[in-house]
């Protein structure tokens, strides 16, 4: 037994389109994402290194044996 379907057959049918909305959102930020930034600090290579200030001597030295890596107490 079948049962007896309404409506248009495939393909036999005008889709009527309604226009959409764009999308919106409720975070809408005024302020510009990729503005540019000055900074202070020069960037690598724009000065020169001098060899006195590569090595810190005594630095872990002085630290002794109540410290270690990460400064932790020694009780």
């Amino acid at each position: 037994m079948q049962e007896k379907r309404e409506g248009p057959a495939p393909g036999q049918y005008d889709i009527k389109e309604r226009p959409t909305r764009a999308v919106t959102s409720c975070f809408r930020s005024t302020v510009p994402r990729l503005h540019s930034v000055r900074s202070r600090t020069p960037g690598p290579g724009a000065y020169e290194v001098s060899k006195l200030s590569l090595h810190h001597p005594g630095t872990e030295a002085s630290a002794g044996r109540a410290y270690g890596l990460f400064f932790r107490n020694v009780f």
